[in-house]
């Protein structure tokens, strides 16, 4: 046999390509365990701030693949990870019916080394495939997840399925619909929700792009992946261009199961809700941008819908939603962003984000920077606003540490940085400069009640259109903002109050009564008794009093706002 090496450039969350832990809840994403039988050689490249790279050269003699050349390549022998499926949340009349989950046979518990299937066309086709001799991206899949050979590709593995892509431009102009999920054991037709350029994602699949490009021309509406619910899909070094499934979400990806992004572009994506993606499981994202993607409805890059986002080191930059959360929507959802950045995003609520009922975390030098709310409030004493984050709903969770709200506007609204009409906020060590908004310059809390902390950060040199104060609160707890630096050794600057309007209350006003003549005549004429007529006093509408604790306060600015 003979001997050739591979390298294979994989980051450690490719889950089953190395054997690599999965992200439990925002966990390591170091590798758990590389197979005893493999011949390794692993040097750590920095690819981003908090992320690493894995070169593997592994041995041939572990196992031969052909790549539709004659040539021999290797595989790993890493035992790989066995995607569970998950059960579907439940979605309004408005979004797509989820995926139904299978009712699949266990297989037998031995796991097989991973398969590497090599594409050598960038024709984009789809079922029915014409028989070419040629092995296709749609047939890639087809072959690994039926594990029998399709036309040029060979058959997939058990333990799943690595397709490799050679760099240029893969051109979509139709979706396949007429496929089934095929897996081993099971022949599902597909649900209504599913319309994609790429068979169905049903189970373990690794596409390393080398730099490529999946784009959809034409004018048929579909996306470029579903993921089901037994479903895995690991994209690495790949751009999705121009993905549109028209009334339908996610207009990329739509995930039911588990997805995992490494260096991934999304560009120019359209969906209903989620321009670029729609996630209702678990979607994982580390060094990726997200860039000029919309929605004609909710979250302009991401939605999701009871599942979990984990993003690392990536970018949210010139998205826009055409309701609320430029970049990012979330319904009783969890998120987590780590040292990522939002900038330049646009909606009309939740410049940036709009977080409903969900737990929002940001930390590790997070920016939200330069994102717009364009709702007008008009004449209005408050609105929701948020030029960066909007949180609503009382079960709504928000943590932000070491991280920068920065230069985010509503400038006919409430809220410059952050608007929290009921949830929990804390605010830690955190910058909150530059917002600007018509009332409440960097953070208005709490109309409809909630608690919020903002702590050992800098507020300073936001700006409130109207007379108010940089930080507004309604809630009956106070919100302490105290042991902040302000920007002046003598703390925040005055609150300025606004004059409350006064509507007049109608008077209350009783018909009078027929003054009743006596019939006799008195010697001295009597004078009937004056009509009492109740009249209200009119009362100013009601306005919550702001509350907020700002002392004590830091005289000196921290390290942080230098």
């Amino acid at each position: 046999m003979q001997t050739n090496t591979i390298k294979r450039i994989v980051t450690c969350v490719s889950l089953f390509l190395i054997g690599c832990s999965r992200l439990p809840n925002g966990g390591s994403l170091l590798p758990a365990s590389l197979s005893d039988t493999q011949t390794q050689e692993a040097t750590a490249i920095p690819l981003a701030r908090g992320t690493q790279v894995i070169t593997t050269t592994v041995s041939a003699n572990n196992t031969t693949v052909s790549n539709n050349t004659g040539a021999a390549t290797a595989t790993n022998t890493a035992a790989p990870a066995t995607a569970t499926p998950s059960p579907t949340p439940a979605k309004p009349t408005d979004t797509p019916t989820p995926m139904p989950t299978p009712t699949r046979v266990a297989p037998t518990p031995q796991p097989t080394p991973n398969t590497i299937i090599t594409v050598n066309t960038f024709e984009p086709e789809v079922f029915p495939f014409k028989k070419n001799g040629n092995c296709s991206l749609g047939e890639a899949i087809w072959a690994a997840q039926t594990q029998l050979p399709q036309d040029g590709c060979k058959a997939g593995g058990d333990g799943g399925t690595t397709i490799i892509l050679n760099s240029g431009i893969y051109t979509f102009a139709q979706a396949d619909t007429k496929s089934t999920i095929v897996l081993p054991d099971i022949n599902l037709p597909q649900p209504a929700s599913a319309l994609a350029a790429l068979p169905v994602i049903g189970g373990q699949i690794a596409i390393i792009g080398n730099n490529s490009t999946l784009m959809r021309i034409g004018t048929q509406a579909f996306r470029f992946f579903d993921v089901y619910p037994s479903g895995s899909l690991t994209l690495n070094d790949l751009t999705l261009m121009g993905g549109d499934p028209g009334k339908l979400d996610g207009g990329a990806i739509q995930n039911f199961g588990q997805t995992n992004l490494i260096s991934v572009t999304l560009r120019n994506n359209n969906a209903y809700n989620g321009g670029a993606i729609a996630n209702l499981n678990e979607t994982q994202i580390v060094s990726s941008l997200f860039i000029s993607n919309g929605a004609r409805h909710y979250g302009g890059a991401l939605y999701g819908e009871g599942g979990l986002f984990a993003m690392r080191d990536s970018q949210l930059i010139s998205n826009t939603a055409t309701e609320v959360g430029g970049a990012v929507y979330g319904v009783r959802s969890k998120f987590e962003f780590e040292h990522s950045v939002f900038d330049s995003n646009t909606s009309v609520l939740g410049g940036a984000i709009y977080n409903e009922d969900s737990n929002l975390i940001l930390n590790d030098a997070s920016v939200v920077s330069n994102n717009r709310a364009t709702q007008d409030m008009g004449k209005a004493a408050f609105a929701y606003g948020g030029g960066g984050i909007v949180s609503f709903g009382t079960e709504s969770v928000v943590a932000i540490e070491d991280s920068k709200l920065i230069g985010n506007r509503a400038n006919k609204s409430s809220g410059g940085a952050l608007t929290n009409w009921s949830g929990s906020v804390a605010i830690t060590r955190t910058i909150i400069s530059g917002n600007v908004a018509t009332v409440a310059g960097a953070v208005l809390d709490g109309y409809f009640g909630g608690v919020m902390t903002i702590a050992d950060g800098c507020v300073l040199n936001n700006e409130s259109l109207r007379e108010t104060a940089q930080v507004v609160a309604y809630t009956k707890i106070p919100l302490d903002s105290s042991n902040n630096w302000w920007g002046s050794e003598n703390g925040p600057p005055l609150p300025r109050t606004p004059t409350p309007t006064i509507t007049p209350t109608p008077s209350n006003t009783p018909t009078p009564r027929p003054t009743r003549t006596p019939t006799a005549t008195p010697k001295t004429p009597t004078t009937p008794a004056a009509t009492a007529t109740d009249v209200m006093t009119p009362t100013p509408t009601r306005t919550p009093s702001p509350s907020v604790i700002t002392s004590p306060y830091l005289s000196e600015a921290p390290d942080i706002c230098r």
